[in-house]
């Protein structure tokens, strides 16, 4: 099957997160793409207003993965906006994935973040499973990253 893992990344956390995630689902066969969300300037907390350069299109894709840092107790307005430029994802199978710096997950907007991206993927018809949130503040933890990739590509076999 093949993935996209469409990732929005202002530290370079979630792409490593995506990364990660891609490289988990390789190992059971998946053909995955990674594209970074590109805005023309700044995307701050709750801008309206995001321009995104070239968003991919997710058609020939099986499988869609929108990764997203903690931006402002949400998910990040170039997440929301790529999703909100969909038509349509019915027929493919969803997951949201984020990173965090606050270490209270629920507190820290990684639970708001993670429904929000699945409230958007299920709007647009897709088979939603349950994302991840990384907490990120000291850098990575390989072990935790790990059983969160686990976690995901458990989750997309279901």
């Amino acid at each position: 099957m093949k993935a996209l893992l469409v990732v929005h990344s202002k530290t370079g956390h979630t792409i490593l997160f995506a990364r990660a995630i891609g490289e988990r689902l390789r190992e059971d066969g998946h053909d995955v793409d990674i594209k970074l969300l590109r805005t023309k300037g700044a995307s701050r907390p709750y801008s309206r207003d995001v321009e995104l350069i070239r968003p991919p299109d997710p058609s020939e894709y099986d499988i869609v993965l929108a990764g997203s840092p903690v931006h402002g107790g949400t998910a990040s307005p170039a997440a929301l906006a790529y999703l909100e430029e969909l038509e349509n994802l019915k027929g493919k199978r969803c997951a949201p994935f984020a990173t965090f710096a606050l270490p209270f997950g629920g507190f820290g907007g990684c639970r708001r973040t993670l429904a929000r991206l699945s409230g958007k993927l299920e709007a647009l018809g897709a088979t939603v499973v349950e994302g991840e949130g990384m907490f990120w503040m000291f850098g990575p933890n390989k072990t935790r990253m790990r059983e969160a990739c686990e976690r995901i590509a458990s989750r997309l076999k279901q």
